[in-house]
């Protein structure tokens, strides 16, 4: 499952490599306070982010399961360092560079069940 999530976020970043410098400036300012929700962008950029975004929220519903199930924390260390990988990849959008500094944090220290916590959250605000 967690092979299929990263392959869709690794080829639609693949492609978004050749897109070069897209975006408007504004967009790509942080404003002082990152909203909690993902400015949905139209386009072939959009379909990234939504892309990657729903591979995001499937490695935390798995993680997730793996922790709920009392699976190996593997499993859950393995969707979870996905998720942390997944959230860094340009273009990072201002609510999910808010989302990827404290689940890596959380999930640093160990606090598994805290970052999953996080993602799950943020993938109902997006609903994804």
């Amino acid at each position: 499952m967690r092979s299929a999530a990263s392959a869709v976020a690794a080829v639609a970043l693949a492609c978004l490599a050749g897109c070069g410098g897209s975006g408007s400036t504004a967009a790509q300012q942080t404003p002082s306070q990152p909203p909690s929700t993902v400015q949905h962008r139209g386009g072939f950029i959009g379909d990234i982010d939504a892309a990657r975004l729903q591979a995001v929220c499937l490695n935390a519903r798995q993680a997730d399961e793996a922790l709920q199930s009392g699976m190996s924390t593997q499993t859950a260390d393995q969707a979870l360092a996905a998720i942390i990988d997944l959230l860094k990849r340009p273009p990072v959008d201002p609510a999910v560079q808010a989302l990827a500094t404290p689940v890596q944090h959380d999930i640093t220290g160990r606090h598994r069940d805290q970052a999953v916590a996080a993602v799950l959250a943020f993938c109902s605000r997006n609903h994804t």
